[in-house]
């Protein structure tokens, strides 16, 4: 008995040292989360992006240009980061912001109090902003006619991102300038300028990789709607029905592989740089091994993604009913005793991409609105309400007269009124409009 009283230190040491060496086992990285790696990224070489990039740049320099150098001067600045293990000191390429964004009550959201009245009331100032803006304007066709868009930067917590902006004010000056063309009965252009307007933002859409740019354009063709709404009314006339999101607009593949990649460049970033200002010293590799396992983790994360993305491809009815359901947690007992750390950043990460899908959804049912609406213009606001078939549940009665809009329901939140159509109520007098009571 004193003989094994005396070998249980050693024992439990053995033990301990065969527990520890165990723990630093890691798993194969999954096929599924190789190939979500690689369709995240991009050996071409995008002009369209650089120029994105550089968009703000001055009037004397060149977008292309300017956006060559902030990238370049990004890599290098990640570069130094990873050699020295320092902290990321990236300071943007000066002048790559100097053009100026548009201002102004006249750039207001339909949803807005006063916003139609505002622009329908204020032409001189319309064609004043267009003259003020016509740099932006050409810069923004310009992209327009450039194809072939691709992020080239790996997703990180500290990427840089093209000033997206540009985007939305380049679009809303082609939309006030269409309005400007309706107002001086010059139909045919003001159409064809929304009409315009709307296959540039459904090109992009289509070759969109990063979820931030794919929602900028979202919210780009719901505001090319509203005004092209309005030119309908201005004009007593209909552009014509909108086509439906095509599957290759809808697919949201490379947005959720760029999400997963920052994911996994998180975890890995733990061992790029071990640097802990709070506690003054790095943590060794194997003890990080012990709880954080970079594999495991990447595979947990991939699954949370996979989950995800299902609900981008399914029909409105069947979204709806999905968001009603909790979210899926596929962690087990062997993530947690292997893997405890990484187990819980994935646990704990809020993986919850259908507030995002929704913002697409909701584009398609606001184009079945906005056809439902000027394919019977004959009828009332009212009419027009209770006779549309809400896409989200497949039956009418899921949607309602606005002060100024037809608006359905969805899972999500109504947000700025991208499930609105916003028109002139039929007793308005469409060139002394002024809004009174916001939505």
């Amino acid at each position: 008995m004193v003989k094994i009283s005396k070998q249980l230190p050693t024992i439990g040491a053995v033990a301990l040292a065969a527990i520890l060496v165990v723990l630093q086992i890691d798993d194969n990285l999954d096929s599924e989360s190789k190939t979500m790696l690689e369709n995240s990224t991009t050996s071409d070489i995008s002009s369209s992006w650089f120029y994105m990039m550089g968009f703000g740049a001055s009037k004397d320099q060149d977008p292309l240009y300017t956006g060559r150098e902030r990238y370049i001067s990004y890599i290098h600045a990640k570069a130094l980061t990873v050699r020295t293990r320092s902290e990321f000191d990236y300071i943007d390429v000066l002048g790559a912001r100097s053009l100026q964004n548009t201002e102004g009550a006249i750039y207001c959201e339909f949803y807005e109090e006063n916003c139609i009245g505002e622009i329908l009331n204020n032409r001189k100032i319309i064609q004043s902003e267009l003259e003020k803006h016509s740099l932006l304007v050409s810069r923004y066709l310009k992209f327009a006619s450039m194809r072939n868009y691709k992020t080239m930067i790996v997703p990180s917590m500290d990427s840089i991102y093209p000033r997206f902006q540009y985007l939305i004010d380049g679009s809303r000056l082609i939309g006030l300038k269409a309005i400007d063309a309706a107002l001086n009965g010059d139909h045919m252009a003001a159409a064809e300028l929304l009409l315009s307007n709307e296959i540039t933002i459904r090109e992009k859409l289509a070759e969109s990789d990063d979820l931030l740019f794919t929602l900028i354009l979202l919210f780009m063709f719901s505001e090319n709607i509203d005004k092209t709404a309005l030119v309908n009314v201005i004009s007593d006339v209909s552009s014509g029905e909108i086509a439906p999101l095509s599957p290759q607009e809808k697919n949201f593949d490379q947005e959720v592989a760029r999400e997963f990649e920052l994911g996994n460049s998180t975890i890995n970033s733990i061992y790029q740089n071990q640097k802990h200002d709070s506690i003054g010293y790095h943590i060794v590799r194997p003890i990080l091994y012990t709880f954080v396992k970079p594999n495991m983790s990447a595979n947990l994360i991939r699954m949370a993604y996979e989950h995800e993305l299902r609900l981008s491809n399914m029909s409105h009815t069947e979204f709806a009913v999905a968001t009603l359901k909790p979210r899926v947690k596929h962690s087990s007992i062997s993530n947690y005793i292997r893997n405890i750390g990484g187990t819980y950043m994935s646990d704990t990460s809020k993986i919850d991409l259908g507030i995002y899908f929704a913002r697409m959804y909701d584009l398609d049912a606001k184009i079945a609105l906005y056809n439902h609406i000027f394919k019977q213009s004959n009828l009332s606001l009212v009419q027009l309400s209770d006779s549309f078939v809400n896409p989200y549940y497949g039956e009418v009665g899921h949607s309602y007269v606005s002060e100024n809009a037809i608006c359905f329901k969805g899972p999500y939140d109504n947000t700025r009124g991208r499930m609105c159509v916003f028109v002139i109520n039929e007793n308005s007098d469409v060139l002394n409009y002024a809004e009174t009571t916001p939505y």
